[in-house]
């Protein structure tokens, strides 16, 4: 649907609205919410501000289904008791998933075409979805089951196709047939530098592939490491937020162990004493400061580091401003939402190499 300067829009996927302030392209436009900001929205996302039957009807159109269309045949066997490994595996099994990148033609790597692949090098059967993302959008590439300890070939990109992906965004499951251990699902994003890419040097001898590949490890502890570093008390001082945004910040005790991931709360209760005469772009720009000067430090110690800053849901205009920022002055800083037991939607994990 096209949209023009002034149309009162509504969100498909969220609550709320606004109006057109600005067409940027034929895909985005910016919307100007109640609080003044303008947020950039993909028009797909967008329908006119009409009435509430009518949103339902756009959003069964939206999600490419109605309530009495068939669902479609997408060729994915259902999974059987025969497809899934017969082992009982011990709660200890490895979880080895690794992501290949191989070269069609070794004698002139920087002129190639690349041949992707996802390799279970472990004992479980695994479903897997793979996505990735250009600019600040995530697409779909591949999704399927993989058989243990094999691999399976994913996608042939060009230089130029690859140059312009920033990271591959992996979902995983891992299944074992009879009594098993429940396995924390891996969600998990892998940077790529295309510059790399054009270097024989990078493309290394492996046990996966006759050729030399660029072997990519997908960290299937991340969710277990992420809790484990969050402490009882942290997680009940966010909580209290989500109740009371008016409540002083919880006080640690003094013998608590300094947690390995550093907190950073953005909510300007924690950042300015006297705020009630600010402006709401006062404000933003204050905890755009704090973001700003946290991530520099952080920078300047040189060190791996991990950071959560709590944005909070709100109207979404400072998580935007903080993502806009680490995609435009901290490109080589890798960024996913955090812990969502944690924090639901209101928080983004930094690390900093």
């Amino acid at each position: 649907m096209k949209f023009k300067v002034g149309d009162k829009v509504k969100f498909l996927n969220d609550t709320g609205g606004g109006t057109v302030s600005e067409i940027i392209d034929n895909k985005v436009v910016n919307v100007r919410i109640e609080d003044g900001f303008d947020v950039p929205v993909l028009a797909s996302e967008l329908i006119g501000d009409i009435n509430e039957d009518q949103l339902i009807e756009k959003q069964d159109e939206y999600s490419g289904r109605t309530e009495n269309a068939p669902v479609a045949d997408t060729g994915q066997r259902e999974v059987k008791d025969s497809d899934i490994s017969s082992k009982n595996l011990p709660e200890e099994t490895l979880k080895n998933i690794y992501f290949g990148i191989v070269s069609e033609d070794e004698s002139v790597i920087y002129n190639s075409d690349l041949n992707t692949y996802i390799v279970n090098d472990s004992d479980f059967y695994i479903f897997y979805v793979i996505g990735y993302q250009e600019k600040d959008s995530f697409f779909y590439l591949k999704s399927g089951i993989l058989e243990a300890n094999t691999k399976e070939y994913v996608k042939t990109f060009t230089q130029r196709e690859i140059s312009k992906i920033k990271k591959f965004h992996f979902q995983i499951l891992f299944l074992s047939k009879g009594r098993y251990f429940p396995q924390h699902p891996v969600n998990e994003n892998i940077g790529i530098s295309s510059i790399s890419l054009y270097k024989e040097s990078n493309y290394k001898e492996n046990e996966f592939f006759e050729k030399k590949a660029v072997i990519f490890k997908i960290d299937c502890d991340n969710f277990e490491n992420e809790l484990e570093r969050i402490t009882d008390d942290e997680i009940v001082h966010v909580k209290t937020y989500k109740d009371k945004k008016d409540i002083s910040k919880a006080e640690k005790p003094a013998n608590k162990q300094k947690s390995e991931i550093e907190e950073v709360d953005l909510h300007i209760g924690e950042i300015s004493d006297d705020y009630s005469g600010l402006s709401d772009g006062e404000k933003l720009n204050l905890q755009l400061n704090r973001f700003y000067s946290v991530i520099d430090k952080a920078i300047s110690e040189k060190r791996r580091k991990k950071i959560v800053f709590i944005h909070g849901v709100g109207n979404g205009k400072l998580k935007y401003e903080i993502r806009k920022a680490l995609d435009d002055k901290y490109s080589d800083l890798e960024y996913q939402d955090a812990s969502f037991k944690a924090y639901g939607f209101g928080a983004t994990l930094v690390t900093v190499r």
